[in-house]
C-alpha cells in the first residue's frame, strides 16, 4: 500500500453520497502540449527538480486534468 499526500481542504457539506470540499492554498502547475503524453513528462520534469528553482516538488491528490485541444 502506497501513502499518498493529500492537499489540506475542510468539508463544507457531506452526505452519503459527495462531498464538497474547501481547499487551502496551494501550487497549480499548467502545460499546453499537442501530445498527451509529452504533457505528463513535463509534469513529471517540473516536480522532479527541472524548475527555476531546481526543487522538488511533492505531488500530491487529487490531481485535476483538463483536456484541451490546441490546433
Amino acid at each position: 500500500v502506497m501513502a499518498v499526500e493529500e492537499a489540506k481542504y475542510e468539508i463544507i457539506i457531506e452526505n452519503n453520497i459527495y462531498e464538497v470540499r474547501k481547499y487551502l492554498d496551494r501550487l497549480a502547475v499548467e502545460t499546453i502540449t499537442t501530445d498527451q503524453s509529452n504533457s505528463f513528462r513535463k509534469l513529471f520534469n517540473y516536480i522532479s527538480g527541472a524548475n527555476k528553482m531546481e526543487q522538488k516538488i511533492e505531488m500530491t491528490t487529487p490531481v485535476t486534468r483538463i483536456e484541451k485541444m490546441v490546433q
